[in-house]
């Protein structure tokens, strides 16, 4: 194992004395986080075996699901445009997952119509999530209700779908939630269906209504192109801005809507990437707003004084 090298134990110097070994951490995580300690002349030397190859790699991770009915691995799939039977294309998790990757990091890069796009998909998300909670609890309502008493197992696949998420947002996971939620609900729908419980008209209000408002949700990331637009350029309204606007009003008939608070980064999804560009001029920003304003107080005291 590698020996860390005795150093003399000496206090960050932290400001005010009167500062408390809460505020202390929380400073030098900060400190931490900014300066990447990590590395040659700034961490605490080693000495012994093993000092080499003291930076780990990228982090990355993955998840499974399993799927028991065939329209969840529909819906997960999609359906690509087939120009020879005239066949359109139907969004999936799974594409909606490879494009939400790019509106996430066209938000991180400070593009407010990739900002409007994560809150429309945020929005339709938290509708479909609503749906599908209310139509697990009607068809629940049916199975304790006219089957008091039984012990039912509900409908499931002898060979279910194993799949392994690995996606670059984490939008990408969510949309693969509310598939498995989809999923349940299609397994409880066809045990009520087989019990006589439901009739054709109760399988498409539960199951067709779900599977679309799960679409809807997938269909919001269609709203984003990629112009390498910031939110500089819209305020400097320039060449790359102009080219945008025109973009998207070529590109859809009627094009997402950027609103005063999204446009100056003041409304974001809650589940949006960190945007340091935006993250500065917010906190520039405040600055000047704060230096006007008592430089307003001070015309003001002064004005105050000629009068008196």
């Amino acid at each position: 194992m590698a020996m860390v090298d005795e150093f003399e134990k000496q206090e960050p110097k932290m400001g005010a004395e009167s500062k408390t070994p809460q505020e202390q951490a929380d400073r030098l995580s900060l400190i931490a986080e900014k300066e990447k300690w990590n590395q040659p002349g700034k961490a605490d030397s080693l000495v012994g075996p093993g000092v080499i190859g003291m930076t780990p790699g990228p982090m990355q991770m993955s998840a499974k699901v399993q799927l028991h009915s065939k329209m969840a691995i529909n819906l997960f799939r999609g359906r690509k445009h087939n120009p020879d039977t005239g066949e359109f294309a139907i969004i999936g998790a799974a594409r909606f997952a490879r494009q939400v990757a790019m509106v996430w990091s066209a938000s991180a890069s400070d593009d407010p119509y990739a900002d409007a796009t994560l809150l429309a998909i945020e929005s339709a998300y938290a509708s479909a999530k609503q749906t599908l909670k209310s139509k697990r609890e009607a068809v629940q309502a049916v199975l304790d209700g006219d089957m008091d008493g039984f012990e039912i197992d509900m409908q499931e696949s002898v060979e279910p779908v194993e799949l392994e998420l690995r996606f670059v947002s984490p939008w990408g996971f969510r949309a693969s939630a509310l598939i498995k939620e989809f999923d349940e609900l299609v397994r409880m729908a066809l045990t009520a269906k087989h019990l006589g419980l439901f009739v054709d008209e109760d399988w498409k209000h539960v199951v067709h209504e779900s599977s679309r408002v799960i679409r809807h949700m997938f269909e919001q990331v269609n709203r984003w192109i990629g112009t390498g637009i910031k939110r500089s350029n819209m305020r400097e309204d320039d060449k790359k801005a102009k080219a945008a606007k025109l973009a998207y009003a070529k590109h859809f008939k009627h094009p997402i809507e950027l609103k005063d608070d999204v446009l100056s980064g003041k409304r974001r999804a809650r589940l949006a990437p960190r945007s340091m560009m935006l993250v500065q001029y917010l906190e520039s920003k405040e600055r000047e707003d704060k230096a006007g304003e008592q430089s307003q107080d001070n015309a003001v005291a002064v004005k105050m004084d000629e009068d008196e």
